[in-house]
């Protein structure tokens, strides 16, 4: 990724602050390069997040869906959004990427935590 790339984690939404905490917490943990929209049910939408990036001169954005899998909302509600967002000025590209549940190092670092609790490190 560039570094004129912002990284979009984008996850369900929830009408629960809560709910959301934890994935505020995390795109603060990552840094100035990460933030979080939400598919529904509370701001900020990707096309806020997105809108907010391009004003900062952000040309690019990759898309992280934070989902166990690319089924349901990412396949059928997820590229509505994107090709909403890809509308906003500014922006010369939008990449989707793989759900976060599907790649790789996340399955691996799923596996190491469930290796622990079962006492197989």
């Amino acid at each position: 990724m560039s570094q004129n790339t912002q990284v979009i984690l984008l996850a369900h939404g929830s009408s629960r602050a809560a709910w959301r905490a934890p994935f505020e917490a995390l795109a603060t943990r990552l840094g100035p390069t990460t933030r979080i929209a939400y598919l529904e049910l509370c701001p900020p939408t990707l096309v806020d997040v997105v809108t907010a990036a391009a004003e900062a001169g952000i040309t690019r954005i990759a898309v992280l869906p934070v989902f166990w899998s690319s089924g349901g909302h990412v396949a059928r509600d997820v590229p509505g959004q994107v090709e909403a967002a890809r509308q906003v000025p500014g922006i010369e590209s939008i990449e989707v990427l793989t759900a976060v549940g599907e790649h790789p190092k996340i399955i691996a670092a799923l596996a190491t935590i469930v290796g622990e609790i079962a006492g197989q490190d």
